[in-house]
């Protein structure tokens, strides 16, 4: 049983009510969706790809839009194919939109999340970035089969290896913190590969990220113990224009086919790991 849900987490980041909105479905480019290799039904096609999680938890703290990228210094490089980054975060063009000093857990594999928390309505202007604060750390459930053979996430803690049943086996939900965009949660060796900043391109629009410690500075280096937070930037493919009819703003954050990241061994017929994939949101006003 391959599981290809449709999951869409839509979120109102500023209204006066929370409606519940049907599912979409967004792909990503970088990596491959998983499936069968069709010239042999005992191993996956791809040695990495993308699937859809059955959880896909994160704690979020604040969301707004910026008129100019507030990670304006953090770049693709095509030579080395990761992101290169100043590490600096600029909010001067950010008006807020949600604040939660807690932080609320947000299912994005469900279809209705209600933001309990500080809600702000922006100045009327064209916004053509958005940002997220969220944990470092996700929480994930993540199941699929090869050949009659499931694979299922383990619930020990940072443990993202698969669990095999033949043929069955119950998922469970593992917590682990990423450090480092590299190696995950841990430390890439040697620490010159060290990872904190990502860039990718989507059909959705640009996304960007860095590590940061829990006041949001930016984390140049590895350390395990200050990175707490990531400060996400997405530039959509079509400017937000806030005027003064503008009720509220649905940010849908689709983890369809990319929420899940899968990992197999030479052979492709064993799962080794699983990992949560990127965010990607799109923007709808009303």
């Amino acid at each position: 049983m391959n599981f290809k849900l449709n999951r869409l987490a839509k979120i109102i980041i500023f209204c006066f009510s929370f409606f519940l909105f049907n599912s979409e479905e967004s792909q990503a480019r970088n990596l491959p969706t998983c499936q069968i290799d069709p010239a042999d039904s005992t191993k996956m096609k791809d040695f990495e790809c993308y699937s859809t999680p059955t959880i896909y938890e994160i704690t979020i703290y604040e969301m707004g839009l910026c008129v100019s990228d507030p990670l304006n210094g953090t770049t693709y490089n095509a030579g080395s194919g990761y992101a290169e980054s100043d590490f600096v975060i600029d909010e001067s063009s950010c008006e807020i939109t949600f604040k939660s000093d807690n932080g609320i857990v947000a299912d994005l594999a469900q279809g209705q999340i209600n933001l309990v928390g500080q809600d702000f309505r922006p100045p009327s202007k064209q916004y053509n970035h958005a940002y997220l604060k969220f944990k470092n750390s996700q929480g994930i459930t993540a199941k699929f089969e090869i050949d009659g053979t499931s694979f299922c996430s383990k619930n020990e803690e940072s443990d993202t290896n698969a669990l095999q049943g033949s043929p069955d086996c119950t998922a469970q939900k593992f917590n682990t913190n990423l450090i480092d965009f590299r190696a995950g949660n841990s430390c890439s060796i040697p620490s010159s590969n060290y990872l904190g900043a990502t860039y990718s391109s989507f059909d959705a629009g640009i996304v960007k990220a860095l590590l940061t410690d829990i006041s949001y500075n930016p984390q140049s280096s590895c350390n395990s113990t200050a990175t707490k937070r990531i400060y996400g930037s997405f530039k959509p493919l079509n400017p937000i224009n806030i005027d003064n009819t503008t009720k509220g703003l649905q940010v849908s954050f689709s983890v369809t086919n990319k929420g899940l990241l899968i990992n197999t061994n030479n052979n492709g017929n064993l799962i080794t790991s699983f990992a949560g994939g990127p965010l990607t949101p799109t923007f709808e006003k009303f």
